[in-house]
């Protein structure tokens, strides 16, 4: 949650800052937003070290390809002469992850935070849509924001998630399929075969109605 707070530009760290100092003492507010900041990066340092992988691979691919018609006849008669643009984007290749690491997640947290006209923060902003008219501006950064920020909420409550009791998943409980609560408590029945906690064991007489409800 502090992550993903922190990728909404209208908080970025300020709003982790403040809010651990207003939960924890001193010390130990210090401690947690250092320990989100760091997972905030070796996050970040994950997603760099992907996209190298696949640029590694991608080329790989094509030089295994091997070169094209045009290229041949080029080489056959000796003419081949890289440009001045190719040696520069081979340079590139060489710095553009250190830079990545080093300055698109920097520039993020040292840029202030995004503030509404009107001087307050608007409840309909969608920080979806700030990332993508920035993803220019943050290639890689915008990508992480992308995948946490997309994630799908529940309002289901976390102790009802692997019961089978009653309850409604209304219009305003919806983002959990059928098939996804069926999931859920198969998980739950799994978790506890795991480590051997039992259910009680009731009688036909005893055994309440399991009713799982999904309202359309």
């Amino acid at each position: 949650m502090a992550i993903g707070a922190v990728l909404d530009p209208r908080f970025k760290m300020r709003l982790v800052d403040f809010a651990f100092n207003k939960i924890y003492n001193e010390f130990d507010a210090r401690t947690n937003v250092k320990k989100v900041r760091d997972a905030l990066y070796d996050l970040f340092f994950e997603y760099v070290q992907t996209d190298r992988m696949k640029t590694q691979k991608d080329s790989s691919s094509m030089s295994d390809n091997g070169p094209s018609v045009s290229s041949t006849s080029s080489i056959s008669k000796g003419k081949i002469k890289p440009s001045g643009l190719f040696m520069f984007d081979q340079y590139l290749n060489t710095i553009q992850d250190d830079v990545l690491v080093k300055s698109e997640l920097d520039i993020y947290l040292e840029e202030g935070v995004f503030r509404c006209q009107d001087g307050k923060v608007a409840s309909e902003f969608d920080a979806l849509a700030w990332w993508k008219s920035h993803e220019l501006k943050f290639n890689m950064f915008s990508k992480l924001a992308r995948d946490v920020l997309a994630n799908p909420i529940s309002t289901v409550a976390s102790d009802t998630t692997f019961s089978a009791g009653t309850r409604f998943l209304d219009p305003y409980r919806a983002k959990l399929s059928s098939d996804m609560v069926q999931v859920l408590i198969c998980g739950g029945d799994w978790l506890r075969q795991l480590h051997g906690i039992k259910k009680p064991i009731m009688t036909y007489e005893e055994e309440e109605r399991i009713d799982v409800q999904l309202r359309a």
